[in-house]
């Protein structure tokens, strides 16, 4: 066994310094912090077959279509299980404290409408999503 231990270090030895692109990957990694919200039905939530809960839920679409398009929110998608969440968003980056005062300050928020919990999220730097046009 003790003659195995010199050629084991030597391979590690060789292999480390023959392959360090796994070392110099990492190392390039920079990871920014985004926010995963989840929307979900507040205390004063009311189904889209409602007059009031339509006007809502055109009001919030109307809000995400301009976040996204000020580059605040990097893309948003309805939930479609049966759970009390409507939509998720994924954030840009940004300070927690301003994404969550943010989030706290929308009005559909504030009116009881919708609830919001936003989780922190580290993934790539820079991550950016190719808007894809509406169609008419």
């Amino acid at each position: 066994m003790k003659r195995l231990v010199a050629p084991l270090l030597v391979l590690a030895l060789l292999v480390s310094v023959l392959l360090p692109g796994t070392a110099v990957a990492q190392s390039k990694y920079e990871s920014g912090l985004y926010w995963i919200v989840l929307v979900e039905h507040g205390p004063n939530w009311q189904s889209q077959s409602t007059e009031v809960g339509a006007q809502k839920k055109m009001q919030a679409i109307n809000g995400l279509k301009n976040a996204i398009g000020e580059g605040a929110i990097i893309t948003a998608g309805l939930v479609v299980d049966d759970v009390a969440a409507d939509f998720v968003m994924i954030v840009s980056e940004g300070h927690e404290t301003v994404v969550r005062r943010a989030l706290k300050s929308s009005p559909l928020v504030q009116s009881g409408f919708y609830k919001m919990r936003a989780l922190a999220w580290h993934a790539p730097k820079g991550l950016k999503l190719e808007p894809i046009p509406l169609k008419k």
